[in-house]
């Protein structure tokens, strides 16, 4: 399941190469951006930039079957326009996925001391008192959503 939220962004990329490819009425290689867009929300901040690189390079490539470079000067300018809003995406991407991946490193050590605070503050039962067995689970508020089946 890891290996289909990092590639996704890449299935985003082929998509957006094929729709250019496939249609040449319409100028759609800008949106390759959401490509590191996707990958800031599913992956690391160094994959999240190579996404970027790699979209910033397929939609420069993608500007060649269609002379954006060499046409009139208002073509060579849009597509530089277009080029830039990739590479400005990417780069917020990057930073959206490492403010995501810091926040997320800063919720699992705020988790890990509540529930220290929470063991330590549980006292601890005998096993066996006045002939009854006595058996005790603990269950963190942070893991209430997925609790487990079965015996205590």
């Amino acid at each position: 399941m890891r290996w289909a939220r990092q590639v996704a962004p890449l299935l985003i990329l082929a998509l957006v190469a094929a729709l250019e490819l496939a249609d040449r009425r319409y100028i759609v290689l800008d949106l390759a951006v959401l490509s590191p867009v996707l990958a800031a929300a599913l992956a690391s901040p160094r994959l999240t930039a190579a996404y970027a690189a790699l979209a910033l390079a397929v939609a420069g490539l993608l500007g060649l079957p269609d002379d954006l470079y060499g046409g009139a000067g208002w073509e060579r300018m849009a597509q530089m326009i277009r080029l830039c809003g990739v590479a400005v995406g990417g780069v917020m991407a990057v930073l959206a996925s490492r403010t995501r991946t810091l926040r997320d490193r800063k919720l699992e050590n705020v988790i890990r001391v509540a529930e220290v605070a929470q063991r330590a503050i549980l006292t601890p039962l005998p096993a066996l008192r006045d002939g009854l067995k006595l058996a005790v689970r603990y269950e963190s508020a942070a893991g209430a959503g997925q609790r487990r089946r079965g015996p205590l």
